[in-house]
């Protein structure tokens, strides 16, 4: 498994750290944020490792939802799958629509 920082900003006395975990088999990815109060004397390192322990909102840790998920994620041969015909397309929220990107 690979892990690589997407997000790592801070707001206020929080914070906010963004990971990108990668199987290296597939090269499945799945994407995962968390935030973390900040405390006095803690490192970059201090507040990754933090946030890989942090509950989120459905009062699970980052670790575990990677961990679930890529121990349930069903793995299909491309030739099984087709792309939706919505998959690529701009959504427009204002007028709730669909358009080409």
């Amino acid at each position: 498994m690979e892990y690589i920082i997407k997000d790592f900003y801070t707001n206020g006395d929080k914070k906010y750290i963004g990971i990108i975990a990668k199987r290296d088999e597939d090269e499945v990815k799945f994407l995962i944020d968390r935030e973390v109060s900040i405390s006095e004397g803690k490192s970059d390192k201090d507040y990754i490792s933090d946030a890989f322990k942090a509950l989120g909102r459905n009062g699970l840790s980052m670790e575990y939802e990677i961990n679930d998920f890529f121990e349930n994620y069903e793995k299909h041969d491309k030739e099984d799958i087709s792309l939706h015909q919505n998959v690529g397309k701009k959504w427009d929220d204002e007028k709730k629509s669909l358009e080409n990107a």
